[in-house]
C-alpha cells in the first residue's frame, strides 16, 4: 500500500501540466471541497495545482481523472489497485464481520469501494505515523457503521421481539440462528425492511401483521381500512398482479415463491418491488 500511495502521488504530480484544475471540477461536486464554495470559486479562477490537491481528498480526484478521460493516467494505477485488492481481501471481509458479525454480501460490495477509496487517500507523509492497512480497515469499518446506521427500516432484535412477539429473540440471533436474505445475522442491530426474508433455523418467525392481529397489540377497525385503501391505492396504480406480488413480499415470501405462487418470472417480482419505491410518492398523492 505504500508503494501504491508514492507511485498515485507521483502519476497526480506529472498529470500536473497536462490538464488545468479548473477542468476537472466539473467532474467533482463542489460540496466535496474542503475550504467550501469560496475555496472552489478560488481554484477556478487561480488554476492553482497545489490548492486543488489540498481541497480535496485523492480518490475524488483520482475518479475525476478518470471520468475526463486520461485513461494513460490510470491505467498503471488501476492494475496496482486491482492487485491490492486481491492481496487484501482478508482484510476486506475482516471489516465486515466486524460490523455485522458475519460475512453479507452487500456489505462485502460497500467494503470494496470503501478500501479503494482508502488506498487512494493514503498520503506518503502520513504514513510514519500508521500503518497503511490500519488506515484503511478503520476507513472501511466507518464506512460500513454509516451505511448500517443510514439504512431505513427496523432494528433486527425489535423487528423480532417487538413485532413478532418472540422473546428470546436477541439468544436466537448470539446463536446464528437467524438468517437474513439468506445470510446468518448475529448483530441485533442489523436494520431490516419487510421485503426482507427472515428465517429462524428453515422457518420463518411470526409475520408482523399476524402477531399484531394475535394479540401483541390492538389493530382498530380505522387501521385496517387505511390499510386495505393502501392496497386499494398500489392495485390502481401498479396493476392487481402486482400489488399482489409486493403483498405477499411484505407478508414475508421470497422471490422465488411469490413467483412460484403468481406464475411469474422471480425477475417480474422484484420489478414489481422497485415500481412500488419509484411511485410512493404518487400512491401517497393517491390517497390524500
Amino acid at each position: 500500500m505504500r508503494k501504491y500511495a508514492i507511485l498515485k502521488e507521483k502519476r497526480l504530480e506529472e498529470f500536473r501540466g497536462v490538464v488545468d484544475p479548473a477542468y476537472l471540477l466539473s467532474y467533482i461536486p463542489q460540496r466535496a471541497c474542503k475550504g467550501g464554495l469560496k475555496r472552489f470559486e478560488e481554484i477556478r479562477q487561480t488554476n492553482d495545482w497545489h490548492l486543488f490537491l489540498s481541497s480535496f481528498q485523492r480518490s475524488r480526484i483520482i475518479k475525476a481523472i478518470i471520468k475526463a478521460g486520461y485513461s494513460f493516467y490510470t491505467e498503471e494505477l488501476q492494475r496496482k489497485r486491482s492487485s491490492l485488492y486481491r492481496e487484501n481481501y482478508g482484510l476486506i471481509c475482516q471489516a465486515v464481520k466486524r460490523v455485522y458479525g458475519t460475512i453479507v454480501e452487500d456489505a462485502v460490495s460497500e467494503a470494496t469501494v470503501a478500501f479503494l477509496e482508502g488506498i487512494d487517500n493514503l498520503l506518503p507523509e502520513k504514513l510514519s505515523f500508521v500503518k497503511p492497512s490500519t488506515y484503511v480497515f478503520n476507513h472501511m469499518v466507518g464506512r460500513l457503521r454509516e451505511a448500517l446506521e443510514g439504512k431505513t427500516g427496523f432494528s433486527l432484535l425489535y423487528y423480532l421481539k417487538e413485532l413478532c412477539g418472540i422473546d428470546n429473540a436477541d439468544q436466537l440471533i448470539r446463536k446464528g440462528l437467524v438468517r437474513v436474505n439468506g445470510s446468518v445475522v448475529k448483530n441485533p442491530k442489523r436494520k431490516v425492511v419487510l421485503t426482507d426474508e427472515i428465517l429462524l433455523g428453515e422457518e420463518r418467525p411470526l409475520l408482523p401483521s399476524r402477531a399484531v392481529r394475535g394479540g401483541c397489540c390492538h389493530v382498530s377497525y380505522e387501521d385496517q381500512i387505511v390499510e386495505e385503501e393502501l392496497w386499494e391505492a398500489i392495485g390502481r396504480i401498479l396493476g392487481e398482479r402486482e400489488a399482489l406480488a409486493v403483498r405477499l413480499r411484505v407478508d414475508g415470501y421470497s422471490v422465488r415463491e411469490v413467483a412460484k405462487e403468481l406464475g411469474i418470472s422471480s425477475l417480474e417480482v422484484s420489478s414489481a418491488v422497485k415500481e412500488l419505491k419509484r411511485r410512493r410518492m404518487e400512491i401517497e398523492e393517491f390517497l390524500t
